[in-house]
C-alpha cells in the first residue's frame, strides 16, 4: 500500500511539478526520481528543500504534500507497529511454550516420584489395587503420596485408585511401574 501510494503520488508529481526548479537533488523529472523524492518526503527527510520551492510556485501543492505525508507516515508507523507486534507475539508464544514445557517436566518428575514411592515398597515391582489403597492410608507414606499426587495435577475427578484400573493395560489386576509411568504420561499429556 505504501509503495502504491508512493508510485501514484510520483505520477502526480511528474505531471504537476516537473517544471519546478529546486536546489535539491530530489526532483520530479522522471518516475523513478519522483518515487525517490516522494519516499524522501514520506520519511520526512529534506522536507523544506523539496516542498518549499514547489509550494512557493504552486500553492495548492501544500495540500498534496501534507495529505501524502500524513497518509504515508501513518503507513510507515503502521508497518513499524506491525513488526513490533509480530515480534512480541513470537516472544510471548516462545515463553508460553517454554513455561508449559517446564510445567510438564515438573509434573512428570512428580509422577516418577510417586512411582518410586509406590513401587519402592513392593519387591516384585507390581502393586495391586488393595496394596495401593493401603499405601495411601499409610501414616508414613500416605500424606507424602497425596501431596505429590496433588502436584501431578491429575485430570478433574481422578484419584490414584481410579488410575489403577485404568492404567492396568494387561488387566492382570496389578500395575507395573512402567504401566503406571507410561499410562500417566499418556493421560496427562495426550493433548500435546
Amino acid at each position: 500500500l505504501l509503495g502504491f501510494s508512493i508510485y501514484a503520488s510520483a505520477i502526480i508529481g511528474v505531471s504537476c511539478f516537473r517544471e519546478v526548479q529546486t536546489e535539491s537533488k530530489m526532483k520530479f523529472e522522471g518516475i523513478f526520481e519522483a518515487m525517490m523524492t516522494m519516499f524522501t518526503v514520506c520519511v520526512l527527510a529534506d522536507w523544506t528543500d523539496i516542498v518549499s520551492p514547489i509550494v512557493h510556485q504552486q500553492p495548492w501543492a501544500g495540500i498534496f504534500f501534507v495529505a501524502f505525508t500524513i497518509f504515508s507516515t501513518f503507513g510507515v508507523l503502521n508497518l513499524i507497529i506491525g513488526v513490533i507486534t509480530e515480534r512480541t507475539t513470537l516472544v510471548q508464544q516462545a515463553y508460553a511454550a517454554e513455561t508449559a514445557h517446564a510445567r510438564d517436566c515438573h509434573r512428570m518428575k512428580k509422577v516418577e516420584e510417586v512411582a518410586d514411592i509406590i513401587f519402592g515398597q513392593d519387591d516384585d515391582e507390581r502393586i495391586t489395587r488393595e496394596e495401593l489403597q493401603e499405601l495411601l492410608c499409610d501414616a508414613e507414606q500416605g500424606e507424602t503420596l497425596k501431596n505429590l499426587i496433588h502436584e501431578v495435577d491429575l485430570p478433574l475427578g481422578y484419584t490414584v485408585e481410579d488410575l489403577h484400573s485404568m492404567l492396568d493395560g494387561d488387566t492382570s489386576g496389578s500395575l507395573t511401574k512402567a504401566e503406571f509411568v507410561d499410562g500417566l504420561d499418556r493421560l496427562l499429556f495426550s493433548n500435546h
